[in-house]
């Protein structure tokens, strides 16, 4: 049985899977990733130094979490078919389903938040769907951890001391999609195995903080799965998962947010996440941990240049490397 969970707590990715048709998955921790906007937003995010992180199930792609849970859905009757009670006979498979059945209940009930970012900051249609006329793109060291701004509930002992954050690597083609929904399911398995004995006592509820650590680990699976048509996004996610995280979720119009900071007390850009620990929640905003910034080829350069230099300097950053777009759009 693999040894292997995706989107492992320490926010590795996952090596044998690609994101892109094209392009090896693996990125190094230190990679620039890159968030899209348009100026207010960009604007937005610099003085106030905070990324949304949004409910995936207010995402653009409606269908996300659902043709993820299919896909998952499918791993899991293949691996049922194909399981041999010698190789594990200690493990109760029909137990493993119901527990499967729940992460998936679980997923559509606030189940995981997410900030997307793009392995490349410079990508036509990306400007063309998030850049808007006047847009800029954000680079941020891939690995890095971004707190929550709010306050974690006190009523119970919950997954909040399991750091329910990752960085996920989407896939896209249809067999890579499996691939990675079946290493997720042995990683659920794996955390079944190892939770599921002696857990629970007076003092401790350890059945919920077993659902807690199992249904991460599904959404984290199913999250990653991603219409094929989307591929050019090259994308890369920063993930909540688990409804424990409901201390610092805001209503903002129709959707549900929590705003994503950079961690004080810290190096903000370590990626190191053995010696790096900001908490989950943060109870006030620090700079983001911000290297790079491209400039949408829609813009006039040397303005827009000259206005994002003033709102960085003005914002608390410096050093920031303001780069010009290669593209040409009209």
């Amino acid at each position: 049985m693999p040894n292997v969970r995706l989107g492992d707590l320490n926010g590795q990715d996952e090596p044998d899977d690609s994101t892109s048709p094209d392009e090896d998955s693996s990125v190094d921790d230190g990679e620039l990733v890159w968030h899209y906007r348009d100026r207010k937003t960009t604007e937005s995010i610099l003085t106030q130094h905070a990324f949304w992180g949004m409910d995936v199930e207010g995402f653009c792609d409606k269908g996300e979490l659902k043709n993820g849970n299919q896909v998952v859905a499918r791993a899991w009757a293949k691996l049922v078919d194909e399981w041999d009670p010698r190789d594990e006979p200690g493990y109760d498979w029909d137990e493993i389903g119901e527990w499967v059945e729940r992460a998936s209940s679980d997923l559509f009930v606030g189940s995981a938040f997410a900030c997307c970012f793009s392995r490349n900051g410079d990508i036509k249609k990306q400007w063309e769907e998030y850049g808007g006329k006047d847009g800029y793109s954000i680079g941020i060291p891939k690995g890095v951890r971004l707190p929550v701004v709010g306050q974690a509930r006190e009523e119970s002992f919950t997954f909040h001391d399991e750091l329910p954050l990752r960085w996920l690597s989407m896939h896209y083609g249809e067999e890579r999609q499996l691939t990675a929904a079946e290493r997720g399911l042995w990683g659920f398995i794996q955390e079944w195995a190892v939770g599921q004995p002696g857990w629970s006592d007076e003092d401790f509820d350890g059945t919920q903080f077993l659902r807690d650590r199992l249904s991460s680990i599904y959404t984290s699976a199913a999250a990653t799965i991603k219409n094929e048509i989307f591929s050019f996004e090259d994308e890369i996610r920063y993930a909540l998962s688990r409804s424990h995280v409901s201390g610092g979720i805001q209503q903002v119009g129709e959707r549900k947010i929590l705003r994503l900071t950079g961690a004080t007390g810290a190096d903000r850009f370590a990626t190191d996440w053995d010696h790096h620990e900001p908490a989950v929640f943060q109870a006030g905003y620090s700079l983001l941990p911000i290297q790079a910034v491209y400039v949408s080829p829609r813009n006039d350069f040397d303005e827009a240049r000259t206005w994002l230099a003033e709102v960085l300097e003005t914002s608390g950053y410096d050093g920031i490397d303001i780069r010009q777009s290669d593209l040409e759009l009209r």
